[in-house]
């Protein structure tokens, strides 16, 4: 039997036979047709970052600290992985085994916007991509908002990516539909985008928010609920957290 360890996220491989689970320290993977487990990268008991350089690291020698975050790409050749306690996005490279940080400084919270090596972000909790790998949307929960990450080329992890924030109001936690940065949110952790990548959907303060990505600057709105803590259904939805 396989032992799992605070399993935080996971996502099905482009094969429909690799489900990719991430754990306290480790990505694990299941091939389903073989039926077994193993340790995809990750080290048992990680130091906080990487020791030995943050570019090309060997799948053997990564270390991750509460990866919270997973887009597993269409292509079979790389996986994103967002760390929350490390605040750093990882590009997995599937074909040479290794990952990279492309965006954020491991070890580091705070709030910049900026190209990837030099943006921070505050524990942020997950990653959706867009359907043409255009760019990814993370929840920065810390911070309050919903960062976009732009990208040349997904695929290669040597390409610039840029970070921006295109919802909520850094640093100030409320409850306020908007526009763009002028939204406010409470600490926003997981979420969903629709098939198309046009709409997002998250829960936030008893609330389920739905922002319309076909527009820049993005528009939040109330898709379900109010703010009152309980149980209802129909035009009385109501929600508990």
């Amino acid at each position: 039997w396989a032992l799992f360890d605070s399993i935080n996220n996971g996502a099905m491989g482009s094969d429909g036979n690799t489900l990719y689970i991430l754990e306290q320290y480790h990505v694990r993977q299941s091939k389903f047709l073989e039926n077994k487990w193993s340790t995809l990268l990750g080290v048992n008991s990680s130091p906080y970052c990487q020791t030995t350089g943050n570019i090309n690291i060997p799948f053997t020698n990564v270390n991750l600290n509460k990866p919270t975050g997973i887009y597993a790409s269409p292509s079979g050749k790389f996986l994103l992985i967002l760390d929350q306690w490390q605040n750093a996005l990882y590009f997995v490279n599937l074909l040479d085994q290794t990952a990279s940080i492309i965006a954020g400084i491991c070890g580091s919270y705070a709030y910049v916007d900026g190209l990837g090596p030099s943006a921070m972000f505050n524990h942020p909790t997950d990653i959706q991509v867009s359907p043409d790998e255009g760019f990814a949307i993370i929840s920065d929960t810390g911070n309050f908002v919903f960062r976009k990450v732009s990208f040349s080329n997904m695929s290669d992890s040597t390409a610039p990516v840029t970070v921006t924030t295109v919802l909520g109001t850094a640093g100030v936690s409320g409850n306020l539909n908007g526009i763009g940065t002028n939204a406010k949110f409470g600490e926003v952790s997981y979420f969903g985008l629709s098939p198309g990548g046009s709409l997002m959907y998250f829960g936030d303060n008893n609330q389920v928010k739905m922002a319309d990505l076909s527009v820049f600057p993005y528009t939040v709105t109330t898709f379900s609920g109010n703010d009152t803590q309980g149980m209802g259904f129909g035009s009385s939805t109501m929600y508990n957290q």
